[in-house]
């Protein structure tokens, strides 16, 4: 093989893979000044049998590697000037010539992507074909194998960045790598909201993505029922009461979600009643309403409490009754009050039933007359005092709505059959300021059968019927009104274990306390009523 490709200085690749070398004893200046070559690949040459070698390669100025197999070797050879000129040294000999040999494959990469999934396309060609194709996801950490050159990695999490690879392999075994590729998942699009007013309540447009029902499961929540399924990019809900939407999208790996409250304002009176538990026009004072029956829908959350509303005054304010006593306390002292009315009767003995001092009644009167007890009264009860200090003090939600109105601290004759007789009596004074108690009338119209239980007389009477169709009416307490019982200057009625309306009881001895406010006619409110939903307090 002497002068074999001798001043070939053209050639820039050879395809020796099929010489057979086994026999050849010379092979000096075999690629004398082949100038042009790059590589050579010398797999398949046995130079066992070789003896000249001389100026093999010399003036291959452009060679940067020539690859040789195992049957490679100079040791019976003669190597003068080998390498003369050339662009190498020495050879790359290998036990896997043929692979290392080959070159890279090419390898263009590109990539489609949604929320969940990339698809990664290859174009890849090599000399010997493409034999296997190779992804990976996370920079070459992990890898699956494909047979093509598509491959589509799914289940992946929306809106996160992927390093993308891809590696094939010749059909002569040799492996080639590509770039890392930074692939960001889509984000899917979270569902918004949109209110409107309608004539009964609040309309929400939710706005979804496009591809409800096809590439992605949309649905919405209302007030925590069944979801519903769309497959529309908006949908209507409609709320008549507050309350509160989910809107979720899934792709089947990842959801977004969002949520919307819903704030109706609600105006009791739309919801008046003439039977039953409900809301009544009081027959008794021209514009006001009234809760009646046994558990009407008149929940109200105040001060991160339970209260009820009694009624909406004509003025527009609404009165409301904690539903539960805040504590036990006696109405007045002993000898606590003892000049001027309290002077009278039994007064000095039991303490005094006078709401307030005469000075802080509606009008200074000079006078306070009960029955044939008459005079000035010098101070507040202590009830009075502690409802409109400690206890107001203990007040820290809503306070500011709580507005000074007029209660009727007159007496009530015990066993009457005339209520507005008797609300004339209980206005005859009043008193004006933050916090009092319910007046025995308040008690008589929250019952819903006014025909049996409508007066003192008529609930005393029935008091075990009457008792199942208030809702003021707590089971085994006793508890106060302000209301002072006629003819006498000791006693104040009150709201025994049982229903009955007690007039006889002294101010000295300890009941239950219910406080009673007046809220500002501003108030708006929403919720239904109901004691899981209670009116809550929104401007």
């Amino acid at each position: 093989m002497y002068n074999m490709f001798y001043y070939c200085s053209n050639l820039t690749t050879l395809d020796l893979s099929n010489f057979d070398t086994s026999n050849v004893t010379n092979m000096s200046w075999m690629f004398y000044n082949c100038s042009g070559l790059t590589k050579l690949v010398l797999c398949s040459f046995d130079t066992s049998k070789v003896t000249d070698m001389n100026s093999m390669f010399i003036y291959t100025s452009k060679l940067d590697v020539i690859y040789v197999g195992p049957n490679w070797t100079t040791e019976n050879a003669s190597t003068v000037n080998m390498f003369y000129g050339s662009g190498v040294s020495s050879v790359t000999q290998s036990d896997n010539c043929e692979i290392e040999s080959e070159d890279p494959a090419s390898i263009s990469v590109s990539t489609t992507k949604t929320t969940n999934s990339i698809t990664v396309s290859v174009s890849a060609s090599a000399p010997s074909n493409i034999s296997k194709y190779e992804y990976s996801k996370d920079g070459g950490k992990s890898w699956v194998e494909a047979s093509t050159n598509l491959y589509t990695f799914n289940g992946l999490t929306e809106g996160t960045e992927y390093d993308i690879m891809v590696r094939v392999t010749s059909g002569k075994g040799k492996q080639t790598t590509s770039e890392i590729t930074q692939v960001t998942t889509n984000t899917i699009v979270i569902p918004t909201f949109t209110e409107s007013e309608i004539s009964n309540g609040k309309r929400v447009t939710i706005t979804y993505p496009e591809g409800c029902g096809s590439k992605y499961t949309c649905t919405y929540q209302k007030n925590n029922e069944n979801s519903v399924t769309v497959t529309s990019t908006t949908v209507n809900v409609t709320f008549t009461d507050s309350g509160s939407v989910v809107a979720k999208v899934s792709d089947g790996t990842n959801t977004a979600s969002s949520s919307y409250n819903v704030t109706v304002i609600v105006d009791i009176t739309d919801n008046v009643v003439t039977s039953g538990d409900g809301l009544y026009e009081d027959e008794y004072e021209e514009g006001r309403y009234v809760y009646r029956g046994a558990d009407p829908n008149n929940y109200i959350e105040f001060n991160n409490e339970l209260w009820r509303i009694i009624s909406k005054e004509a003025d527009g304010t609404y009165k409301i009754l904690r539903n539960e006593t805040v504590t036990s306390m006696a109405f007045d002292s002993r000898g606590a009050r003892t000049t001027g009315y309290c002077s009278q009767g039994y007064a000095p003995t039991y303490g005094c039933n006078a709401w307030s001092s005469t000075a802080n009644m509606v009008g200074s009167p000079s006078e306070f007359t009960n029955g044939s007890y008459t005079g000035t009264i010098d101070a507040d009860s202590e009830m009075l005092t502690y409802l409109n200090g400690e206890y107001l003090e203990s007040i820290t939600e809503n306070r500011e709505k709580i507005e000074n109105h007029d209660y009727g601290i007159g007496s009530v004759t015990y066993n009457n059959n005339d209520l507005q007789g008797q609300i004339a009596s209980e206005n005859n004074y009043k008193w004006n300021g933050s916090i009092g108690l319910i007046s025995v009338s308040d008690y008589l119209k929250a019952n819903s059968d006014m025909e049996t239980c409508g007066t003192a007389s008529t609930n005393n009477s029935a008091y075990t019927t009457c008792r199942n169709t208030n809702w003021m009416y707590i089971s085994g307490t006793y508890w106060w009104t302000l209301s002072p019982d006629a003819d006498y200057s000791s006693t104040v009625w009150n709201v025994n274990v049982g229903g009955y309306l007690k007039y006889s009881y002294n101010v000295n001895n300890s009941y239950g306390v219910r406080p009673a406010v007046y809220l500002t006619s501003s108030l708006s409110l929403s919720g239904s009523g109901t004691q899981s939903d209670p009116y809550r307090i929104i401007g």
